[in-house]
């Protein structure tokens, strides 16, 4: 028998869990596409971090001039 919360619409959205290997071809397909989105944003964020940290420091070190 297949569990309706792993078919459309709910694709084993909270509060309806599904495991994988229950969710229809295209549910599956969902939650694969959604947690690479997750991935790739937490990887943009991070990297976008450092890069401010580095600007920082550049500003930083740079704006520190002996007065002659």
């Amino acid at each position: 028998m297949v569990n309706p919360n792993c078919q459309l619409p709910r694709c084993g959205d909270l509060p309806y869990y599904c495991p994988d290997e229950q969710l229809s071809p295209i549910c599956f397909q969902r939650k694969m596409a959604i947690e690479n989105n997750a991935l790739l944003r937490r990887t943009t964020l991070s990297s976008n971090i450092n890069d401010d940290d580095n600007e920082s420091k550049d500003k930083s070190s740079s704006s520190i001039l002996p007065y002659d």
